[in-house]
């Protein structure tokens, strides 16, 4: 019996009559910069990266650059976006293809060289002047970690409303049919509406629901104070943060099927990522008590920290795909990583990295 749940990857750790001990922030570094390098060593020299996976990893770059101000972190990103040419993807209507622009942006804000800002602009303007409904532009819940922020922060940037309002306007579209207010959680798309597992549970994604609040954190942190839509963010992020709480295990990971655990007896650390950053990000911005959810940030970031091998590779990240699956120690992919470097940004702004 212990070698098959070696062999499954099953979801053991630390019960609740042994928390984990406090986390210092020098250890979290250590953590960050490890996957970092290892990460950065798996780039291709040989072609441009423009896509959702390799804009996590450099969104979680950004961010810990402005967590920890080392060097690196911002150096690294900027050759990534001179390689792509600061272009988006191919398919410039497709959110997943739209992702990098967050990141350029980022940059342009470091050096306001036109160069950084002005194809994502071009892209971003034709798709504002000539809308699709969000439930059909946006209509699978990773989208909603892929193109708002690009907005929120050409808002920021040009100081333009509009971007502002059509942000907002698209993510509630595109909510109205994949969120459940049953459960507080997205489903992945339409497709998942009347599935069930082979339980009896409804199927919501780890990863899916945490491209979406993580979504939100970065939205807020660029729509104004007083637009009128900002409240109606914060209390959908409350709402999530709440329920994905509920659902951690007791080793601190979320499992890839919410609400059926069994469903998919592994543990999954892009979810996990994810889900970390984002109530580390809603404490730090008193969105969200440091009682409640301390602890459980707390518990992740142990979980992830776990994952990590000597070489500096985050294992058990779901690879690519739409539902709850099985992920493998072996398993290892950018945006994983990029999950844990934000997870990882949001604890160590908190005073000494420690949540109690």
């Amino acid at each position: 019996m212990v070698l098959a749940v070696t062999l499954l990857g099953c979801d053991i750790g630390p019960t609740s009559d042994s928390p984990p001990p406090p986390i210092s922030s020098e250890e979290v570094k250590k953590t960050m910069r490890s996957v970092r390098a290892y990460e950065l060593a798996q780039l291709p020299n040989d072609r441009k990266l423009r896509g959702w996976s390799h804009c996590a990893f450099f969104v979680g770059m950004m961010a810990s650059y402005r967590a920890t101000g080392e060097q690196a972190y911002l150096d690294s990103t900027r050759r990534w976006g001179e390689r792509n040419e600061w272009e988006l993807g191919s398919r410039k209507r497709h959110a997943d293809h739209q992702c990098v622009g967050q990141v350029y942006l980022e940059l342009y804000g470091e050096e306001a060289d036109e160069r950084r800002m002005a194809p994502t602009r071009t892209v971003m303007d034709s798709v504002v002047s000539d809308p699709r409904p969000g439930y059909e532009a946006w209509d699978w819940a990773d989208a909603l970690f892929m193109a708002p922020p690009v907005l929120a922060r050409m808002g920021t940037v040009t100081g333009e409303e509009r971007y502002f309002d059509f942000l907002a306007d698209q993510f509630w579209e595109a909510s109205a049919p994949l969120y459940s207010s049953k459960y507080n959680l997205y489903y992945r798309d339409t497709r998942f509406l009347d599935r069930e597992t082979e339980h009896g549970r409804k199927v919501f994604w780890s990863r899916g629901n945490g491209w979406v609040l993580t979504g939100i954190a970065r939205v807020l942190q660029h729509l104004p104070a007083d637009h009128p839509a900002r409240p109606r963010f914060e209390r959908r992020f409350r709402s999530m943060a709440a329920a994905v709480t509920d659902l951690q295990q007791e080793s601190g990971f979320w499992r890839p099927s919410l609400l059926d655990p069994a469903a998919v007896p592994s543990r999954e650390t892009s979810g996990t990522g994810f889900f970390c950053y984002a109530l580390a990000w809603g404490i730090n911005n008193q969105l969200l008590s440091t009682d409640r959810y301390g602890p459980v940030v707390r518990k992740a970031w142990r979980a992830l920290q776990r994952s990590v091998n000597k070489q500096g590779r985050l294992g058990w990240v779901q690879p690519p795909g739409a539902r709850p699956a099985p992920a493998h120690r072996s398993d290892t992919f950018a945006y994983g990583s990029g999950a844990l470097l934000l997870a990882g940004s949001e604890i160590i702004k908190k005073e000494r990295g420690n949540y109690k």
